[in-house]
């Protein structure tokens, strides 16, 4: 069913969150873009009560729930 439910990610899409993973992957702070991708995170996950990934803090990963 998770598979099912997996959101479909074209081109455009998916060199957008590369760039955006690559701007941030030797930083020691930053945090997680919840509102790209056609609002994916609010449909997916908001209010689901799930352990969501939020950022890196001081190197350390952060996360809360969603």
């Amino acid at each position: 069913a998770l598979l099912d439910a997996r959101q479909r990610l074209d081109v455009r899409g998916y060199e957008e969150a590369e760039r955006e993973r690559s701007a941030f992957v030797d930083q020691g702070d930053y945090r997680t873009s919840l509102d790209g991708h056609d609002d994916h995170h609010a449909r997916a996950w908001l209010g689901r009560g799930l352990l969501t990934f939020h950022g890196v803090r001081d190197w350390v990963r952060q996360y809360g729930w969603s």
